[in-house]
């Protein structure tokens, strides 16, 4: 896989950001500004290639998630455009449906 292949969702975004956020409310602003600083490292390579989180990918993040809860887990949120999931939360995002990979093990062909 080419890193011109490699996309970041919206709702990718928002949840690094919550996380920044839930470390600053819990008193650990040096993880807090650990992570943010990571972030804004991992944001320079993706330049236009950010996926936003709508109607196209809702609907089927919608059902994976109903079947994801149906099923016991709790998945967030995963954009349902047919692509690889890159993620080290592999169990997040094991409901049917969602394709994942972790980087830090294996990219995907």
């Amino acid at each position: 896989m080419r890193s011109r292949e490699i996309f970041l969702s919206a709702m990718t975004a928002a949840e690094i950001s919550d996380g920044i956020a839930k470390s600053r409310r819990n008193k650990s602003a040096s993880r807090a500004g650990a992570l943010r600083d990571w972030f804004e490292l991992a944001l320079l390579p993706y330049g236009g290639r950010l996926l936003p989180f709508d109607v196209p990918a809702a609907r089927p993040a919608g059902e994976m998630i109903d079947g994801a809860c149906a099923a016991g887990r709790a998945p967030g949120f995963a954009a349902g455009r047919a692509l690889i999931i890159l993620t080290r939360n592999l169990r997040r995002f094991a409901p049917p449906g969602a394709r994942a990979v972790n980087p830090f093990d294996t990219l995907p062909d």
